[in-house]
This record gives structure tokens, C-alpha cells and sequence, in this order.
């Protein structure tokens, strides 16, 4: 396979790889983003004239990113603003990973105005980075020891247009991650090979999430994850929010049509620990047309569901197709994690202060028939906060409904 026995020779010849661990003290001094080289800056004109099969998307022509590191399942993740409805793309934190090897950028909340998002998704050239970007989920829940180092190697080794490889590159002009990292090269061939033998039968239009190309004026481009249920007509949903209100420990919890504001209604109040793991579920009922959101046992209940989402939405339960997990802490000190499991969402979020919308997409579901949705959300730090009962900075929604003007994407 392409790229793999060259990687697999230069890691034999490589015996100067460092801890990460050992290595952080280090990186934490500079604000310059090694998705660099020694030769970066000098390369950057060349390497965005290279970049081939970009499709600028209308209304993501003049978008502003901001950029942090995140290392934890991505490399960075950029807070995307400014894009036109028409674009499709709503504003919020989206994971993204270097689309380039020998090009430096700034990522210590640094602010790019004037950013150009580009779909990349229907095009044959991406259709790798296309379908690594949506087994993303399933490498770490199979692959022990996953980071996003292999995940970014692996990316950056099947663009053609800009080769990445390690046996020709100089040492010296490597990324500093790659040069002083410590990867799993067994993984990133497990994961090329996957993609070598696999991505021709991978079907885009069914894709959980899309691969978009973002072009950053003078500094490095991005390959950023947004999910493909993400273009919705809302239907109907629920929300946990107002998780510090000082309300006897309550939390608002609201079932219904969430397609129009106004129609956003408070079915029921249940209780919530501030600081704990508490238990929630949200169910339909397609018998008694009924949707029952519930937190420590404690539940909302919304009944003739599809006439309300037939009368208050562009949808009928039957047209639903995708739905959307959002997830927002913004209350200072605060972090909180939901596992849910169901219709194929990810297993686990984790949201902490500063983080914008976190969000999970999964489309091609059918729910007319009933479905039920369990978990759990673990929240710390807000035992100290009041707030008042209308708060939503930070919250919780899973919002079903389907796809605008009647496409699916």
C-alpha cells in the first residue's frame, strides 16, 4: 500500500523518539502550532496552489475561526463564525486536524477573519480523508492507545498533493510532533490499510460526518469535522438545561417542538445533582405517541408527538431522518460529560468551560416505530454557581428533525 512499507523503514531507522508527556513542558512555551516545519512559512503560497477538487461553499466565503489546540481527539478545534444560513454550517467548536504538514499556524485562541470553507465531501481525490474522518469513532473504540497523532499522520499520508513521507522528508524539516512524538506507527498502518482497502464502497451520502476544507489566509489550512445531520429542519428534542440553578438542585428539563422559539415549551421539572453522575433517558412511545425525557427519575412528557411536529415543523415523524447532540459548558470552572448510547450517537462528550457548542451528528435513522435513548451526565464544578432558572450557557439538547429543502446531504 502507497506510503505504508516507507513509513514502517524510516520508523525501524528512528530511535529518537521522545515521551509526550516529557515533551509538554517544552511545546507550552510557544504559541506557534507545529503543524510546522524549518521551510513552513517559505512553502505556504506553493502548498495552497497545490490543493486540489475545493468546492467553496456560498455563504462560508468570509467566515472567522478561531484556533486551540485540543489534543485530545483532534488536533485543534476551531470555533466557526459569520457563515449565511444558506451555508448549511452552524456557528459553534468543531474538531479539525492540519491540512498541511509544512505549514505553521498560531493556536492559542488565535482569531482568522476572512476564511474560506470549502466542501470537500462528494469529491473522489478526499475520499480517504473522508472515510478516516468517519471511522474516526470506531478506531477509538478499537484501536488501544489511539491518538491524534496517528489519526493526523495518517490523514496528511493520503493527500497526494502535498506527499508526507517519512523516509524522504529531512528529519529536520518534519513537523515537530511527528519529530519529537511518541506514535504508534502499527496504528497508522492499521488505519491506511483500512482506508486503502475500504474507501472506494464508502458511501458519502450516508456519512455521519462531513470532512469541510477550510482555507486560513497566511497561515496553516484546516480539515474540520462537522456532523451530517448537521443541515436539519428541527423537529422535536430535549433539553437539559440550567444545570446551576439554585432551585433545590432542580435543572430544567423541556420536551417538544423545537422548530420555532416560541414553540419551545417546559413539559416538566425534574431534579439533577450539581456535582454527580445523574441518570437520563429520553423515549417515544409510537403506541400513545408520546416522548418522555427523564433525570434521576424525574420526567417531562409530551403526548400527540406527531401532530405537533406535523403542525410546528417542516417535518412528519415519518420524514425524520438525523438528529443532532449538542453539548455547551459556560459556566466558569465547569465541565461536563454525557454518555448516551442509541441510534449510533457517540458514546461519550466531554464539554468544559470555554467550550462552545460540542456537537455529534448521525442521519439515515427511522424513529416512527419508537425508539429509547439512555445515559448519563456527570457534571463538576457547579456547586457553587446560582443562576437563574431561564440559563442556558450550559445544557444539554438532542435535537431530531429533518433535512432542509427536503435533500439529503
Amino acid at each position: 500500500m502507497k506510503g505504508v512499507t516507507k513509513i514502517n523503514k524510516i520508523m525501524i531507522k528512528k530511535g529518537n523518539i521522545l515521551r509526550w508527556s516529557a515533551l509538554l513542558p517544552i511545546l507550552l512555551i510557544f504559541s506557534l502550532s507545529a503543524c510546522d516545519s524549518t521551510t513552513g512559512v517559505d512553502s505556504l503560497e506553493d502548498s495552497l496552489s497545490q490543493v486540489p477538487n475545493l468546492n467553496l461553499i456560498e455563504g462560508a466565503e468570509n467566515v472567522e475561526a478561531t484556533v486551540n489546540k485540543n489534543r485530545d481527539r483532534s488536533y485543534f478545534t476551531v470555533n466557526l463564525s459569520g457563515m449565511a444560513e444558506s451555508s448549511g454550517i452552524e456557528e459553534g467548536h468543531y474538531a479539525s486536524f492540519c491540512a498541511m504538514w509544512d505549514v505553521p499556524i498560531q493556536s492559542d485562541n488565535d482569531l482568522y477573519s476572512g476564511t474560506k470553507m470549502h466542501s470537500i465531501s462528494g469529491e473522489p481525490y478526499w475520499k480517504k480523508v473522508n472515510y478516516i474522518v468517519n471511522n474516526m469513532d470506531r478506531y477509538y473504540q478499537e484501536m488501544e492507545d489511539l491518538t491524534w497523532l496517528e489519526l493526523q499522520i495518517a490523514l496528511w499520508s493520503v493527500m497526494d498533493h502535498k506527499p508526507f513521507d517519512l523516509e524522504s522528508i529531512p528529519e529536520s524539516d518534519l513537523p515537530s510532533e511527528v519529530r519529537n512524538g511518541d506514535y504508534n506507527i502499527e496504528l497508522i498502518n492499521e488505519i491506511l490499510s483500512d482506508a486503502e482497502d475500504n474507501s472506494d464502497d464508502f458511501n458519502v451520502e450516508a456519512a455521519v460526518w462531513e470532512a469541510h476544507y477550510l482555507e486560513i489566509e497566511g497561515a496553516q489550512d484546516q480539515i474540520v469535522i462537522i456532523p451530517g445531520g448537521g443541515d436539519l429542519d428541527k423537529g422535536f428534542g430535549v433539553r437539559f438545561k440550567s444545570f446551576a440553578a439554585d432551585n433545590n438542585n432542580g435543572i430544567y428539563l423541556g420536551v417538544g417542538d423545537l422548530g420555532v422559539e416560541s414553540n419551545r415549551s417546559q413539559i416538566g421539572s425534574g431534579y439533577i445533582y450539581k456535582d454527580g453522575i445523574n441518570t437520563i433517558s429520553f423515549e417515544y412511545d409510537a403506541d400513545d405517541d408520546l416522548l418522555r425525557a427523564s433525570a434521576n427519575g424525574y420526567s417531562g412528557v409530551y403526548t400527540n408527538l406527531s401532530a405537533g411536529i406535523e403542525t410546528n415543523t417542516n417535518c412528519t415523524i415519518e420524514e425524520i431522518d438525523r438528529a443532532n447532540l449538542y453539548l455547551v459548558t459556560r459556566h466558569e470552572g465547569a465541565s461536563v460529560t454525557t454518555t448516551l448510547s442509541s441510534l449510533g450517537l457517540t458514546e461519550s462528550v466531554t464539554s468544559e468551560y470555554g467550550d462552545g457548542w460540542i456537537i455529534h451528528g448521525v442521519k439515515n435513522i427511522d424513529i416512527s416505530s419508537g425508539f429509547e435513548i439512555t445515559g448519563t451526565l456527570d457534571m463538576n464544578g457547579f456547586t457553587d454557581q446560582v443562576i437563574a432558572g431561564g440559563d442556558e450557557l450550559s445544557k444539554l439538547e438532542l435535537l431530531f428533525g429533518c433535512p432542509k429543502d427536503d435533500t439529503i446531504l
